[in-house]
């Protein structure tokens, strides 16, 4: 029961070591996702708030506005919080409504497309290049394990160490429960 147990724990530490590079690409890509998302709602609200007259470093009365610079008044905050809004660390519509608010109601739309976007189809082509990895890898040391463990079973049963079984190395062998 112990040796299955640790094929098995094998198996998962050599499938998730050989996963790491497709993992680290599906990661640059949801950082470049985000990041483009970003710098479009940072600029968004830098227009805004010129537009409104408030300036890039004076303060607007309107708590909404306070919000949306306190979420967007930079590209890091803005990435920060669309990384919180996809992995479940800020709600959206905490997110949502100040844009919703102050910028357009279309903005709800934008951002709903941009979750969707993310989270079903970026996380689950993600989780789909992991796990098909995984499984390669998985079959491949499962292959490997048995092409081993067919070598020692064959050199154990070439009693007269020629290279080749005879049948009455084979018939001698016929009890041998690793067989």
């Amino acid at each position: 029961r112990l040796l299955r147990y640790m094929s098995e724990l094998r198996t998962l530490v050599v499938s998730i070591l050989s996963s790491i590079k497709a993992l680290v690409s599906a990661v640059a890509l949801l950082a470049l996702v985000m990041y483009v998302i970003g710098v479009y709602l940072t600029q968004l609200i830098l227009f805004h708030r010129l537009d409104m007259g408030c300036g890039r470093t004076s303060v607007c009365d309107s708590e909404t506005d306070l919000e949306l610079s306190r979420m967007y008044g930079s590209v890091g905050s803005s990435v920060m919080r669309l990384f919180q809004a996809v992995t479940g660390g800020l709600d959206w519509s905490d997110m949502s409504d100040p844009l919703m608010a102050s910028i357009s109601p279309w903005m709800g739309l934008l951002f709903c497309l941009y979750i969707v976007f993310t989270s079903l189809a970026l996380m689950n082509l993600v989780t789909g290049v992991f796990v098909e990895s995984a499984l390669k890898q998985a079959t491949e040391d499962k292959k490997t394990y048995m092409i081993r463990h067919l070598k020692n079973l064959f050199e154990a049963m070439d009693i007269h160490c020629n290279g080749q079984i005879s049948w009455v190395e084979v018939e001698a062998h016929l009890n041998n429960p690793k067989l």
